[in-house]
């Protein structure tokens, strides 16, 4: 890294100073790099460089970018370079004499017809100099996009589309001309990417007078065991009365899926996602299911924000989409050479959302009662037992096993009730509660109470509730434990605000599946089953009367001292 800074600082200097042998004398970057932008067709750019001899460029240090609204680049599609072993970055791909980069483009209606597009590229001469980055904006004309001046375009490619355009004019059964329908690539549109280190981001761009089905999108991950796909988040789309099948519901103009994806094995960095689908025209034909195979990358887990842009299906897809900056990937980057990418970590919250969502019913009540038994032995619970057992005893020397059985049943059954109902209400209404105290003022304010009752047990000073007050909650507790049913109800669903802190990541997970997908049947189960696991260890205790707890005595005083 200091010679490259040293390099990079005497650079300057090289330039000017006059060379020993013309041979080894160093171009300016413009020179040794020749870029040039071809339009392909209307939603494909292709930026060219001519290497001089005796220099090359890195494939992962290409950047491009375009700023104008409407429209966007897909992910670049870079060739094969040779591998270099690099003073500078280690083992990278290079490219020399020239390299061609297809530039996908996705233009919106009115998208201007003239674009600036920003380069950025690097390379080196073979004499040891690097150059710093180079930065180039060249100005695009674009040509129309197809759609008004299509009738003339037909003509030129009807050789090309007669077959398949011919099969779809005998599914629709008339006599329709092949310049009416577009090509399904042009019809719709695709293009894919990932959002984020853990989300697939799919996207489709319908033609007008065209539609998919919502019911005919299907996906999968190959190779098989590289990852696995969670529940695709597709639109609601509307209602049509299909004459091919019936009332189904579709999806028009622009269509956005985002896929979960859970990786098997930590260090994979790319992954093959197939999609299959099926669309129709209005006017009364459909295509045959389409589908596509698209090479993604995975980013690091520790990458923030979106990393990648949708990507074009290799040689099959028409659309073209993307952030407007897209940074390609193929090498290492100079910042990350000799690293290593942090470990994909996935919260627990969403390892349990995701099983919500795609695991069987019986085994995901199952694995939340699981959870509730584990919970019983966190600090949280341990105040219930006393609680419980300060009921039980309550009813004095009267007390017997079936009686204990049911006031024991009847407080469990409280606080259960108590999380399902909170939580189907709460994820129904799709409020974020955990960003309510995650207000400065909120946690400030709990942080400092903790502070004043850590001091107090340090013995700086007593706290004591006023004995009015004392008196007055030792009534109103001595009534309610005194035996009634409805008395035990109360105290569980009060018990109910004890355990909150301890079943985070459960009680989350349950809540965003409940919010995502407005299963509140699926999600209320699974709080319930929560909250009966944690139940059950108070349900023994209680029925057995205290006899389970340990006895008062002198241990109690050296586990003090």
């Amino acid at each position: 890294m200091l010679r490259a800074l040293i390099l990079l600082l005497f650079f300057p200097l090289s330039l000017s100073a006059p060379a020993q042998d013309p041979g080894d004398e160093l171009l300016p970057p413009e020179q040794a790099y020749r870029l040039r932008v071809d339009v392909q067709d209307p939603q494909t750019l292709v930026a060219s460089w001519e290497i001089a001899e005796g220099y090359y460029m890195y494939r992962h240090a290409f950047e491009f970018r375009i700023d104008e609204p409407g429209v966007r680049l897909g992910e670049p599609q870079l060739p094969k370079g040779k591998v270099k072993h690099d003073e500078f970055f280690g083992d990278v791909e290079i490219y020399r004499k020239s390299v061609s980069i297809v530039l996908p483009l996705i233009r919106e209606p009115g998208s201007p017809k003239a674009i600036n597009l920003h380069t950025r590229a690097q390379g080196c001469a073979d004499i040891g100099v690097c150059y710093p980055p180079m930065d180039q904006t060249v100005r695009v004309e674009l040509p129309p996009l197809p759609g008004a001046g299509r009738a003339e375009s037909a003509a030129a490619s009807s050789g090309s589309r007669a077959a398949p355009l011919a099969r779809l004019e005998s599914l629709a059964g008339g006599d329709t001309s092949e310049d009416e329908f577009l090509p399904p690539d042009e019809a719709f549109r695709f293009v894919a990417g990932m959002k984020d280190p853990q989300t697939a981001l799919l996207e489709w761009e319908v033609a007008d007078g065209y539609y998919l089905y919502r019911d005919k999108f299907r996906f999968r991950a190959e190779p098989a065991g590289s990852v696995t796909l969670g529940e695709p988040r597709l639109p609601a789309g509307q209602t049509k009365h299909d004459e091919f099948f019936g009332e189904v519901t579709i999806l028009k103009h622009r269509v956005r899926a985002e896929i979960p994806v859970h990786r098997l094995d930590p260090d994979l960095r790319r992954f093959t996602l197939v999609a299959e689908y099926q669309g129709c025209a209005e006017s009364g034909i459909c295509y045959p299911p389409i589908t596509k195979s698209i090479s993604l990358e995975l980013p690091p887990e520790s990458a923030a924000g979106p990393t990648s842009a949708p990507s074009e299906a290799p040689e099959q897809v028409g659309d073209r989409a993307g952030p407007q900056a897209v940074a390609t990937g193929g090498g290492a980057a100079p910042e990350s050479a000799g690293g290593t990418p942090d470990t994909p970590y996935q919260s627990e919250q969403d390892r349990l959302a995701s099983m919500l969502a795609t695991g069987n019913v019986f085994w995901v009540l199952l694995v939340f009662f699981g959870f509730g038994l584990l919970l019983t032995f966190t600090p949280c619970v341990f105040p219930m037992i006393p609680i419980l057992s300060g009921i039980i005893i309550g009813q004095g020397k009267a007390i017997n096993t079936g009686r204990a059985f049911v006031l024991s049943s009847v407080y469990v059954l409280a606080m259960a009730l108590t999380y399902t109902v909170a939580g189907v209400i709460v994820g129904l209404s799709g409020e974020n509660v955990q960003a309510w105290f995650q207000n400065p003022w909120v946690l400030g304010l709990f942080a400092g109470v903790f502070v004043l009752l850590a001091l107090s047990m340090f013995g700086f000073y007593e706290l004591q509730m006023p004995a009015s007050i004392q008196t007055r909650l030792t009534r109103i507790a001595n009534s309610q434990q005194g035996g009634t049913l409805t008395g035990v109800a109360i105290m569980g669903f009060l018990s109910a605000l004890i355990v909150g802190p301890c079943v985070t990541a459960p009680l989350i997970a349950a809540l965003l599946y409940i919010a995502h997908t407005g299963d509140a049947v699926l999600g209320g189960l699974a709080l319930f089953s929560l909250s009966l696991g944690m139940g059950v260890p108070l349900i023994i205790v209680g029925t057995s009367a205290g006899k389970l707890l340990p006895k008062a005595g002198p241990w109690m005083d050296a586990i003090k001292a």
